[in-house]
């Protein structure tokens, strides 16, 4: 048996008499105090639980998958339950599911769709609350609700409502306060105590109560009393308010009895006044109106024939038919005259205009000749004028010419200079950068090689330890080798005594070499980047005519660079071959650091090194770069870079298929 609680859902053993929690993962729900307060419990005919409560809508629960849906209303989603202080459940003859709600009506539920059916309004529904639903043997509901007892029937979708006057305890029913009899008597019980009737024998005949308009005023004035048919009033002007009011002759319960009206053209529609029986308009204008009136008694029922008087308000004489073409001919001739006036004097005033005219003609002709005569002493001394203005404006155009050609030499100077001042600051803190950054590459290697030597031979190591401090000997000797030979690559490029010797080369073995030099690198194996190697198809039989030494030192410092700057990913050198199909396109790709675009510019001069983080110091003279460009260019190709910060660089240079 369950049992539900202002404070939860309760399961309990009537064979042992005592409560026997669901064995369920939602024990949150089932026998724990949740402050959750239990309506109605309903079990249906497909042993699903159905649990209404007070404030959190429905419950629906599947025992056989022990699963737990929570019904709650959405204000965007029209389909679901209306309100969530479920208080009745139902399950009619067919199978369908009722629920009721406090203020939000009747719902019907599809289980097909999972969706809810408002079926009520407040309109329809008095509160439109239902407390518990009884059903009678004809599939009608029987419903106790905040307002009464409303009776609903599914199939035509109509209900009728009962309040006190018929006989009722009072309007509040209780939730859960209902039963039926085996021989189809209901009991409802509420505030005031029970209703005990049979539903067969309760019959609703609709009483339509007559209607008359009990008083007609103008201007606060009586006009007529007691109408209850058609009349027809004709108004004086701005005879423009009126009142009416109006009464159902209904006395069952007169204050429920309600009202519409509705003056045409005026209104557009009905206006339901509820229980409200009067109604003024003010500053009608003139016109034919229409006065319709109806009413509804305590049962909804409405009058079938409303009642009707008709009202004419005359125009006065402006807004007659009449006098806008009166008006309009009238000042057509008064205009018409006014013109005329105007016309006579306008001649008047033109024949003495005319005669003042001609005086004054003759003597500004005369005025004109004396004016002529002296023009022409005047034209005389301006032609001198002009001419002596002329030659100066070409003395002063020439000096201003002769200035701005002396401000623009001075400009050039000016700026010639500073860029020279600018370039040999530069070169001396270049130069100076460079020595410093120098003497420490060239002590670095050598601090090494000699601490290690002094180790050796001084210490007693093992084989071991003996090969790996060879090793780091010969890596430094290496490094202060190529330090050196950039040095002097460098010296042999500023004094333009570069020596390119090229013979037929077999590029693609070529390439094999350099694989192989560089799978022993130990700075790549240390930080586990593979150096890899990527040809196009068909390069077997690539023999190029070049000078293999710098192309390999070439490849060298851009594979050394990669390495230096690529701590994770992969290395990849080869060539492809270019669209003019004159040329390859040799490159080299890492997954390093990058470079910035403001750095790009400064790649490729002597001297210059760049600090990608101030974190970490990278080893390197700034020479390499600037060789592979000269080189580049003495083979007859050209380099340049692709690079993105924190993904990686792709350099690459072209040689010529043919000398």
């Amino acid at each position: 048996m369950w049992i539900g609680t202002s404070n939860g859902l309760f399961r309990f053993s009537l064979e042992n008499k005592e409560l026997a929690p669901l064995p369920s993962k939602h024990n949150y729900f089932f026998d724990l105090e949740s402050n959750i307060g239990i309506t109605r419990v309903f079990e249906d005919r497909h042993q699903v639980l159905w649990i209404a409560t007070t404030n959190n809508g429905l419950f629906e629960y599947h025992a056989d998958t022990d699963s737990l849906i929570n019904h709650v209303h959405d204000a965007n989603n029209p389909l679901s339950i209306s309100g969530n202080q479920v208080r009745a459940i139902h399950e009619d003859q067919t199978g369908r599911l009722w629920f009721g709600t406090k203020s939000d009506g009747l719902n019907l539920y599809e289980r097909e769709t999972g969706h809810f059916i408002q079926k009520s309004s407040p309109t329809t529904l008095p509160s439109n609350t239902v407390y518990h639903i009884l059903e009678d043997d004809k599939g009608a509901f029987w419903m106790g609700t905040h307002s009464g007892i409303s009776r609903y029937n599914p199939n035509n979708e109509n209900f009728t409502n009962f309040a006190m006057h018929h006989g009722l305890q009072g309007l509040i029913f209780d939730i859960n306060a209902h039963a039926k009899t085996h021989d189809g008597f209901m009991l409802m019980g509420g505030a005031m105590g029970v209703n005990f009737f049979n539903p067969v024998t309760i019959e609703h005949k609709p009483y339509e109560a007559p209607l008359i308009i009990s008083k007609f005023e103008i201007f606060n004035n009586v006009k007529a009393i007691d109408i209850n048919a058609f009349r027809h009033f004709d108004l004086e002007k701005f005879s423009n308010y009126i009142s009416f009011e109006f009464a159902l002759l209904d006395f069952t319960k007169p204050e429920a009895n309600n009202y519409a009206y509705q003056l045409q053209p005026f209104d557009n529609d009905w206006i339901y006044s509820g229980t409200r029986n009067f109604a003024t308009y003010t500053n009608l204008p003139p016109g034919t109106y229409q006065f319709r009136v109806k009413g509804a008694n305590s049962d909804e029922v409405w009058t079938s024939d409303e009642l009707q008087i008709e009202l004419f308000i005359p125009a006065p004489f402006w807004d007659k038919p009449w006098f806008i073409p009166a008006f309009f001919l009238i000042a057509v001739a008064l205009f018409v005259i006014a013109w005329y006036i105007k016309v006579l004097t306008t001649r008047r005033r033109e024949a003495l205009l005319k005669q003042e005219v001609d005086q004054r003609t003759k003597d500004l002709f005369e005025a004109y000749n004396q004016l002529e005569a002296s023009n022409q002493q005047v034209e005389k001394h301006n032609t001198a004028l002009r001419q002596q203005r002329d030659r100066i404006s070409r003395q002063n155009l020439e000096l201003k010419i002769h200035r701005q050609n002396l401000e623009l030499m001075v400009a050039d100077r000016t700026r010639d200079l500073e860029e020279a001042k600018q370039r040999a600051e530069e070169s001396d803190l270049l130069k100076s950068a460079f020595l410093a950054n120098m003497s420490h590459e060239i002590r670095t290697p050598l601090n090494a090689i000699m601490g290690f030597i002094d180790l050796l031979e001084t210490g007693d190591f093992e084989m071991e330890e003996r090969q790996r401090m060879n090793a780091i000997i010969q890596s430094n000797s290496n490094t202060l080798l190529q330090l050196i030979n950039d040095i002097i690559d460098i010296s042999i490029i500023e004094a333009n005594q570069v020596v390119i010797r090229k013979h037929p080369l077999n590029f693609p073995a070529f390439l094999d070499e350099i694989e192989l030099h560089y799978k022993a690198n130990r700075d790549a194996k240390e930080k586990g980047v593979p150096i890899v190697k990527q040809l196009p198809a068909n390069n077997e039989d690539l023999i190029i005519h070049t000078d293999q030494g710098r192309v390999k030192q070439i490849y060298s410092n851009l594979i050394n660079n990669a390495i230096k700057f690529t701590d994770k990913g992969s290395i990849t050198f080869g060539f492809k071959y270019a669209t003019d199909q004159a040329r390859i396109i040799c490159f080299v790709r890492d997954t390093g650091i990058g470079i910035s675009e403001e750095n790009r510019q400064k790649l490729f001069q002597r001297f210059h090194k760049i600090e990608p983080m101030s974190s970490r110091v990278h080893r390197g003279t700034g020479l390499g770069l600037s060789i592979s460009k000269n080189l580049t260019e003495l083979l007859g190709g050209e380099i340049w870079l692709e690079s993105e910060p924190e993904k990686g660089s792709t350099f690459y240079f072209t040689l010529p298929l043919k000398d």
